[in-house]
């Protein structure tokens, strides 16, 4: 990972995609070239070694309002929370805290016999043959999530690899009950506090003190019109950090120079027991990961995560 650089986008949009330019163009003439009425502002950050090198903002925070965007504007990023399932989970193996392999009904003795094989491994790596059903509107997440059974499941674990809505919050758990500590308060005390991401926060009453930038979605009545969106703890049985582009690459920066125990999982070295099973072996831990252009490429892929 020496010559790798990792690049990590937050802004008021979900994402940002740069147009392949047909000529040398700087960064500034690439942000300012993306910027459009659906993406009206973005942060960008660029980690060379591990190093924060470049962190700039663009634009506005939305459309109607015209007020800037700056780059330490706190968001909520729902998508992040997998990867610091992936941080926290890899320190806990780095630091034989934890063994990937214990199956769920060691931690959940109810559990369904099927279902109970599943071990972290399986969750973090994607093939633990449960579904990617949808949850009806009726039900909430700890509703679903407390009724998992054999059901669910569409293969035996570690037959193939297939995305599930469900790895992560079924993950959370386990860390839970394998580390006796909330999964939020674990990874505050384990990576918030050591990396002084000190503008990162789970709780929505501190992030509003400390300046959480106001999102916008558009109106559903009226496409053209935005309508404020309001944040919340929780997004698809995650919980969710409220945080800053800076303190997004503090720990990603930290993990690629090696400050964080545990192999990053866009390192070319991540081999685990899944990565021999069949199908997309590119996803790991919430994370598409690839070549292009002869370098190495991690995605984060977390569709309705944000």
């Amino acid at each position: 990972m020496k010559r790798s650089k990792l690049i990590w986008i937050l802004g008021a949009s979900a994402a940002v995609a740069f147009p392949r330019p047909s000529s040398p163009q700087s960064i500034h003439e690439l942000a300012i070239g993306s910027l459009s009425d659906s993406r009206p502002g973005f942060v960008l950050g660029l980690i060379q070694a591990g190093q924060i090198t470049f962190l700039e903002s663009f634009g506005t925070l939305n459309s109607e309002s015209g007020d800037s965007l700056l780059a330490d504007h706190l968001f909520p990023f729902p998508a992040f929370t997998e990867l610091l399932v992936t941080a926290t989970a890899q320190a806990m193996l780095a630091g034989g805290l934890l063994d990937p392999d214990v199956p769920m009904v060691r931690y959940f003795p109810l559990t369904s016999p099927r279902l109970g094989t599943v071990t972290l491994r399986h969750l973090l790596s994607h093939t633990s043959g449960i579904d990617d059903a949808r949850i009806p509107a009726r039900f909430s997440w700890a509703e679903v999530l407390n009724q998992l059974n054999d059901a669910v499941l569409f293969t035996d674990p570690g037959m193939v690899h297939s995305r599930s809505r469900y790895s992560f919050p079924v993950a959370v758990r386990m860390l839970e009950k394998a580390l006796q500590r909330p999964f939020t308060e674990v990874v505050e005390l384990a990576l918030l506090e050591p990396l002084g991401m000190t503008r990162s926060t789970f709780d929505l009453d501190e992030a509003q003190e400390l300046g959480l930038a106001e999102g916008v979605d558009y109106d559903r009545n009226d496409p053209r019109s935005l309508i404020p969106r309001q944040p919340t703890s929780e997004a698809m049985g995650l919980p969710v950090l409220v945080t800053t582009v800076e303190d997004v690459l503090k720990l990603v920066g930290s993990w690629m120079a090696g400050g964080i125990k545990g192999e990053c999982p866009w390192s070319s070295g991540w081999v685990d027991g899944a990565s021999r099973v069949p199908g997309a072996e590119g996803i790991r831990a919430g994370l598409v990961v690839d070549r292009h252009e002869g370098h190495l490429r991690a995605t984060q892929e977390s569709r309705s995560l944000g």
